[in-house]
């Protein structure tokens, strides 16, 4: 090996680095067995890099071999899109007075055309008009600098040879190809990367610092779609789903890839590696990811949303609640809704009543007393308890009248052992149809209002005449959504009754 290195170094041979895995080579099976070193690499001189100093080599799964395929990119130029020139007017054709003419007769030959095609017509016309009687503007003025430079003795290109820092170049040293060699050298380290490998640096400006300082907002909802798992670190990316991250032992190996977990010639995981290196419950969810047999490249995706793209809602949330919390109540917040009817109900002012009772989300005296907000919790219209969202709609002394409606006061007693309005709805729920449903909901409805207009603006109003037209109100929206056939709940409309005092 020492043989090997003083050959490399006596040709004036380098590395010339990587991207990809660290390994190009592997064998055995077992984690006892298991070997992986770097055998293949490229190796150039300092001609060859100052002639292609763009160069990038790679390094590609290991799929068949026991060595991954290696490539070498020697291009001498960055690849740059093609752009369509826009057309600018210039007021020197102004002078001309055969312009007016152009336009006239770009614009009156596409009269049955519109405007757009009319205008471009007539850029069209402009331009090949304008380079047959100006020809190129740039090109004479280039020409009449370099006559008037040539005219002044060259005295600009002396005076900036006396400020060069770099005069040696070429009255001193000839040896050119060794600063273009370190110019590239740090032009290769130096590369544009992405905002998720660049590092914060020392001393950075404070647009960097604050747009690197986000970064970490944005780890937390991206994860990888497993493509061939070159680029995907076990212990490292986020790739399992709901942000599952894998225990290791003491002894692991940080560059373990994706790609060492799969079998690409069956396009299935390795199932004897994955039970060595993870939990059965981890192996369980690895073996549920779907493998592609194409292999196409790992993707980012946003994993916070269904389409997997970003947006700044998906992200307000867990950044201020945190990801795993956030995600919990939202899938929970979602089940419990579809579980105990709330979205069935109408019309959506009833329903976010409904959801925010449920919830706990009703600005009560207990909550507030919870909070630190009111000095007290007992209830100000009878005084007789805390003022929990129960109490205000079911227990309080001055709506015990309003739930005499039929059989509602019995049905009512029957939940007293319920203490969560969530549980009441629920127990409801099971017990009448949606119209009645729909009947308790409305007087919940209006006992709430007639609550916060006592204590909020200081009026009192009579809860049987509120109550029916709470109903009233109720009932007019479901039959105009029965009249213009909108999708709503399944409730039977023309049963629907108006719910009034006896």
């Amino acid at each position: 090996m020492d043989a090997f290195r003083n050959t490399v170094d006596d040709c004036g041979m380098r590395d010339m680095g990587f991207k990809g895995s660290v390994f190009t080579w592997r064998k055995g099976t077992n984690p006892e067995t298991y070997i992986r070193e770097r055998l293949d690499r490229f190796l150039a001189d300092g001609e060859w890099c100052s002639m292609f100093p763009y160069y990038e080599v790679r390094h590609f799964p290991i799929y068949h071999s026991d060595h991954a395929p290696i490539m070498v990119s020697a291009s001498n130029y960055y690849e740059r899109g093609t752009v369509e020139r826009v057309f600018k007017f210039e007021a020197l054709w102004l002078s001309n007075e055969d312009c007016g003419k152009v336009v006239q007769e770009a614009w009156m030959g596409s009269a049955c055309l519109q405007a757009a095609q009319r205008l471009l017509n007539c850029a069209e016309s402009l331009s090949a008009w304008a380079a047959k009687t100006f020809g190129s503007v740039k090109k004479k003025i280039k020409q009449t600098k370099e006559k008037l430079r040539e005219a002044q003795g060259g005295f600009p290109d002396a005076a900036m040879f006396e400020q060069s820092r770099a005069n040696e170049l070429k009255d001193g040293d000839k040896n050119t190809s060794y600063f273009h060699q370190e110019a590239s050298n740090r032009q290769h380290i130096n590369k544009h990367d992405t905002i998720l490998e660049a590092r914060r640096g020392y001393d950075p400006s404070y647009s960097w610092r604050s747009l690197w300082g986000s970064k970490s907002l944005l780890l937390d909802g991206l994860q990888w779609r497993i493509g061939h798992g070159c680029n995907v670190k076990v212990w490292l990316d986020n790739w399992l789903p709901d942000n599952i991250v894998p225990e290791h032992g003491v002894s692991y190996d940080p560059d373990l890839r994706v790609t060492d977990l799969i079998d690409y010639q069956c396009s299935e995981w390795k199932v004897d590696v994955l039970q060595q290196l993870f939990s059965p419950e981890i192996c369980d969810i690895i073996q549920q990811l779907p493998l592609s047999c194409t292999l196409p490249d790992d993707a980012h995706f946003w994993w916070l949303k269904k389409n997997g793209e970003y947006s700044v809602k998906s992200r307000y949330w867990p950044s201020i609640l945190g990801v795993v919390q956030c995600t919990s109540a939202g899938r929970n917040a979602v089940s419990y809704g579809k579980r105990c009817g709330v979205w069935e109900v109408h019309p959506p002012k009833l329903r976010h009543f409904v959801w925010q009772a449920c919830k706990g989300g009703m600005v009560v005296k207990k909550e507030l007393c919870r909070r630190h907000i009111a000095a007290d919790s007992f209830c100000d219209s009878c005084g007789m308890g805390d003022e929990s969202v129960t109490h205000a709609l079911f227990d309080c002394i001055n709506v015990q009248q309003a739930w005499q409606v039929g059989d509602f006061g019995d049905l009512l007693k029957d939940a007293k052992h319920l203490s969560a309005f969530s549980d009441i709805f629920m127990w409801l729920a099971g017990k009448v149809d949606k119209t009645e449903l729909h009947d308790l909901m409305t007087i919940a409805w209006a006992i709430w209002f007639c609550r916060n207009k006592r204590i909020h603006e200081n009026v009192s109003l009579d809860l049987s005449f509120t109550i029916a037209g709470f109903s009233k109100l109720v009932l007019d929206c479901c039959s105009y959504a029965k009249k213009h056939g909108l999708e709503i709940a399944d409730v039977d409309y023309d049963s629907f009754k108006l719910v009034s005092q006896p």
